[in-house]
């Protein structure tokens, strides 16, 4: 009885556990929109443009794409 009661709590906190990177879809691709907002950020750093910023709020592996860039054009502006 105490295995059947297991596998269905199992069953329902697989259920509730969120998605590692919301930004992602469930094949782990990550938006165009996103993509093309990080593009444009590295264009213009590359014409020397270092005040464009990036979100840091998104989940997963897009914000943390966002804080690195942030963080070298910080490093790149002083």
């Amino acid at each position: 009885m105490a295995a059947v009661e297991q596998k269905k709590q199992r069953r329902k906190t697989a259920r509730r556990a969120p998605a590692k990177n919301a930004d992602a879809t469930a094949n782990g691709t990550v938006s165009t929109a996103d993509l093309q907002d990080l593009l444009q950020a590295l264009k213009d750093a590359k014409r020397g443009e270092m005040s464009q910023r990036l979100s840091t709020r998104k989940a997963g592996i897009v914000g943390e794409l966002g804080k690195a860039f942030n963080e070298l054009a910080e490093v790149r502006e002083k």
